[in-house]
């Protein structure tokens, strides 16, 4: 069976899980491939009609899909053969609880080219902490025992994948309120980028935030950065800034008080 996985991670909570999920699939003898959705795929088309799943994963934002994960979903769907229905799973992640589910993952995937037959959410840990909404990460422990779990998700997920079964899980009273979270923050989100600027006395010019960002959302130009409404709202940038020069909604973050997530490596 070949799989092949589309993934957007912001800070690479999701990044790990994918090669979680890549390695376990290996184990069994059967093909996967991972794509980047922020780089560009130029035979989109074709590593969809040679795999037998394909999947997207991505983090939960706003109790919603990340922008990015939006438009490239679209972007899949315009590709897709639709004489038939190809097979798809989604593996969300998140650092509370899953506000998403499958529900409004069908929704959003819905057309007559795409059927999902899997859905799971592995929890691993907050990654934003600032000034406006101070956040606690997952402890080293914590975040141990949430990977073991993540590990074993996904393990039942791919069993169930290759008998042929479906997997759908985190059906649930809590998806109730992500009704609410959505309608709530899907403008917040996309305003995101207002709340972005540079501490240029802190700032480097080191360029990380400029060359990392994942829809090229930030430019830099006579000495001045600009935050474009492109922005998917995953604060890479805030949280990998070296200098931590990036600063939300004005205020500068000490560090010493609201912690960078850089990974679940960088807590374990």
């Amino acid at each position: 069976m070949k799989f092949s996985i589309f993934y957007f991670s912001g800070t690479e909570n999701t990044k790990w899980v994918v090669n979680e999920f890549n390695n376990s699939v290996n184990k069994r003898k059967h093909e996967c491939k991972n794509y980047s959705i922020e780089t560009e795929i130029t035979n989109l088309q074709e590593i969809i009609n040679e795999a037998d799943i394909i999947g997207f994963t991505f983090p939960i934002y706003g109790a919603n899909m990340p922008n990015i994960v939006t438009n490239f979903i679209n972007k899949a769907i315009n590709v897709l053969n639709t004489n038939y229905k190809k097979q798809c799973l989604i593996i969300t992640t998140s650092g509370y609880i899953d506000a998403y589910g499958p529900f409004a993952a069908r929704k959003k995937i819905k057309c007559n080219g795409l059927k999902l037959i899997g859905y799971i959410n592995i929890k691993m840990s907050n990654n934003i902490s600032t000034p406006k909404l101070r956040a606690e990460f997952s402890t080293s422990e914590e975040m141990k025992k949430r990977m073991n779990q993540g590990k074993k998700e996904l393990e039942k997920l791919i069993d169930k994948i290759i008998q042929g079964k479906k997997h759908i899980r985190n059906v649930g009273f809590y998806l109730l309120p992500g009704i609410v979270v959505r309608k709530a923050l899907v403008k917040a989100l996309k305003k995101n980028y207002l709340a972005l600027s540079v501490d240029k006395e802190k700032c480097s010019r080191c360029m990380l935030c400029v060359n990392n960002c994942p829809t090229k959302s930030i430019i830099f130009s006579s000495e001045e950065f600009s935050f474009l409404h492109s922005c998917t709202a995953c604060m890479r940038c805030y949280n990998f800034c070296p200098k931590y020069a990036i600063c939300h909604e004005g205020k500068y973050a000490d560090p010493s008080i609201y912690r960078r997530y850089r990974g679940p490596q960088s807590i374990l």
